[in-house]
């Protein structure tokens, strides 16, 4: 919705400062968008993320992204 067809440099390094310091646990996603860090971060730590998100498409866009996800 916000960056088409890839990640944006912000979120790309956000994930990567990330995961680098091997944090872990519950998490807070600010400004979810469609909720793919929040997404991608509870994957991989297998820990709870919650999203907030003010735009009511990518509310609705994050919803159908955690349940494909299956998260």
């Amino acid at each position: 919705m916000f960056s088409k067809n890839e990640i944006d440099d912000g979120s790309d390094t956000l994930l990567h400062s990330y995961l680098e310091n091997g944090k872990q646990g519950r998490v807070l996603d600010v400004g979810s968008g469609v909720g793919f860090l929040g997404i991608v971060i509870s994957k991989i730590n297998e820990c709870e993320v919650d999203m907030l998100e003010i735009n009511s498409r990518a509310v609705e866009l994050c919803k159908e992204n955690i349940s494909l996800n299956k998260v």
